[in-house]
């Protein structure tokens, strides 16, 4: 019943060309745990943005010398759920933002694979995550996991 919840609050956002995951006041221990768990769970592709260049893991060190403004070199990785994947970027130290393709969201398999996705990751970090509307506004955050909780905020 939750998933369906989930799915008829998706289907009605504006924007349906990705679905954004969001958690927010980040620590350097959050994002420590967080890519140690991503980089020992999943098969991960981390990217360079100025070089293109790819590895197979996520590199804490790269992150904070360009978090700490000591390169212009941005990154972005690629988490593979085997059906889905979920893209991270890895733009300030205090937000999480990643996304997956609103299509491929829809899925009865995928939509459960992202739900157990975000909620294992918010029992590592031990933060709320929200599934949004791609847009970057608060207001339009749909639903909530944190831990094994799931709250829809998107009146059906």
């Amino acid at each position: 019943m939750i998933l369906e919840s989930v799915r008829k609050a998706i289907e009605k956002i504006e924007n349906k060309y990705f679905i954004n995951i969001g958690a927010y006041d980040l620590s350097i221990e959050n994002w420590e745990k967080l890519i140690s768990y991503l980089n020992n769970t999943y098969n991960v592709v981390f990217k360079e943005y100025v070089s293109n260049q790819e590895y197979e893991k996520i590199d804490y060190n790269l992150l904070l010398h360009f978090w700490d403004g000591d390169t212009e070199n941005g990154y972005m990785a690629v988490i593979d759920l085997e059906t889905i994947k979920v893209n991270c970027y890895f733009n300030g130290i205090n937000d999480l933002d990643f996304d997956v393709i609103y299509e491929d969201i829809l899925n009865n398999d995928n939509l459960k694979k992202i739900i157990d996705f975000v909620s294992s990751i918010s029992d590592v970090i031990d933060k709320p995550f929200y599934l949004e509307e791609d847009n970057y506004n608060t207001e339009n955050r749909l639903v909530e996991i944190y831990n094994s909780e799931i709250l829809v905020l998107e009146a059906i």
